[in-house]
């Protein structure tokens, strides 16, 4: 895939802040230095995912995944392993356990060479998913998943346990 944004940016104000948790730490923008920023230009993030598909015996299957991806704006490249593996408990459930690091760059204002930080790196989580899923009547179309994720900072962010009913 491809994700390409033209960027027209004039902007004269304070320093921009980090997005995450900003709303608890904001502080006022009285006497603060002013920056000027006039950027022109257009992002370009291509990617590519890799994947095979093996089943290990009857009940196994192993899902190896690999995805690369480039980030224009901080000239910056990243490569993202994942698995999922796929056990049959009964001819009508199977339990999926998946791990992966996942990337994605800084906003723009973060890592704009005039108003920002040009060095900065892409930021990776890494992913835990788990669900079940069963095809019988008692369980038609009922997936219960759980997608804890943490960042590389040591902080993170998780999802509880949800049910869901597919209609069938």
């Amino acid at each position: 895939d491809v994700y390409t944004a033209p960027i027209d940016l004039n902007y004269f104000g304070p320093q921009p802040q980090a997005q995450e948790a900003a709303g608890s730490q904001q502080v006022s923008v009285a006497g603060q230095e002013q920056v000027f920023a006039d950027v022109d230009t257009t992002i370009f993030r291509p990617g590519l995912y890799l994947e095979s598909n093996m089943q290990l015996g009857k009940l196994t299957q192993l899902i190896l995944g690999l995805r690369m991806d480039y980030f224009s704006a901080i000239s910056s490249f990243s490569v993202d392993p994942r698995l999922t593996t796929i056990f049959t408990v009964a001819d009508d459930m199977r339990v999926k356990l998946g791990v992966g690091i996942f990337s994605q760059p800084p906003e723009f204002q973060e890592s704009d060479v005039t108003i920002g930080n040009p060095d900065l790196d892409p930021i990776k989580a890494r992913r835990f998913t788990s669900a079940l899923a069963g095809s019988t009547t008692r369980f038609r179309g009922l997936g219960l998943a759980s997608k804890p994720s943490t960042n590389t900072s040591g902080t993170g962010r998780s999802r509880p346990l949800t049910a869901r009913r597919h209609s069938t």
